[in-house]
Parts: C-alpha cells; sequence; structure tokens
C-alpha cells in the first residue's frame, strides 16, 4: 500500500463576534446575523452562530454579509462600507409560496430589502450574491427592485469577477 502524505492540520479559532484578526493597518471584525433564527428555538440559536464580516484597510472597507436577513449585525458591518458584497436570493416577485416568503424572511435576503440596507447604511458599492436567479427576467427584477431603494452601482457576483476596493 502507498504511503499517503501527511496533510497539515489546519488551526481553528471558534468566533462569535468583535475583532478576529488584525495586523498593521487592518483588522478583521465579525458581527453575529441572523439565518434562519426565527425557526429555531432558543437552545439551537445559542449553537447556531452566523457570522458576517468587516474588513479594514487602507482606510476601505470590505462588508460580507454571509447569509443573512436585514438585522442589527449586518446593519452594523455594512455602515460606511466601501464594497458590501449582500446575499440576494430572489426577486421578490419570485416569493410565490408561504415557504419561500418564510425563506425571504427569516434566512436569505432577496431583492425587495437588500436595496434598502445598503442606503440606511451609505453603502459605496453593491456586489450581489447567492442568487438563485438564473434568468435575465429575474436578474432583471432584482436590480430593478434594489435600484429602487439604492442609488449606487449594483453589481451581479459572477465567479472569478475581482473588485477593487
Amino acid at each position: 500500500m502507498p504511503e499517503m502524505a501527511s496533510c497539515p492540520r489546519p488551526v481553528v479559532t471558534d468566533v462569535e463576534g468583535g475583532v478576529v484578526a488584525e495586523g498593521k493597518g487592518w483588522r478583521v471584525l465579525a458581527y453575529q446575523v441572523e439565518h434562519g433564527h426565527a425557526q429555531f428555538g432558543a437552545l439551537f440559536r445559542k449553537q447556531w452562530i452566523c457570522l458576517g464580516y468587516r474588513i479594514e484597510a487602507g482606510g476601505k472597507v470590505l462588508a460580507i454579509s454571509g447569509d443573512t436577513v436585514p438585522c442589527e449585525g449586518l446593519r452594523q458591518l455594512a455602515k460606511g462600507a466601501d464594497l458590501l458584497l449582500q446575499c440576494c436570493w430572489l426577486p421578490s416577485k419570485e416569493l410565490d409560496s408561504e415557504y419561500l416568503r418564510g425563506v425571504a424572511k427569516h434566512t436569505l435576503a432577496c431583492s425587495d430589502v437588500v436595496g434598502k440596507v445598503a442606503a440606511e447604511a451609505g453603502v459605496k458599492r453593491l456586489v450581489l450574491t447567492h442568487t438563485r436567479a438564473v434568468t435575465e427576467g429575474a436578474i432583471s427584477a432584482i436590480l430593478e427592485e434594489v435600484w429602487a431603494d439604492y442609488a449606487g452601482p449594483v453589481s451581479m457576483a459572477e465567479d472569478m469577477t475581482e473588485y477593487e476596493v
């Protein structure tokens, strides 16, 4: 039997919020966000820690929502961000069942709220990710609804696309 190569063991640090890494002129903060919290009991929620991140470096801020709906953690991490990478699951016109409306309310933000979040936080640029919209019509509906609340530039995230902050 051939000898197996040894893999380095990862060093893992559990975090729940606050400054999670920092160096000279940069820091990374984690904020607890809500991702399905309303559907579970208090005991489960204590173990179901969902985070968004705020990366500050060189006077610039990149905010990453993670999977969430509007909540205090999202508002804090997005505040004044140069770029907010925000989950935007569906256009609201596709929320045509009780199940989908529940997911949009408690688990994954949709186009009816992400523009409001970005505008209220003073975000300079918004990039939408984690979308289930695959047709041109659905993507157009998302952008139209976001632009109804947010006047800054909006992009749909694509694999391997780079954004300068």
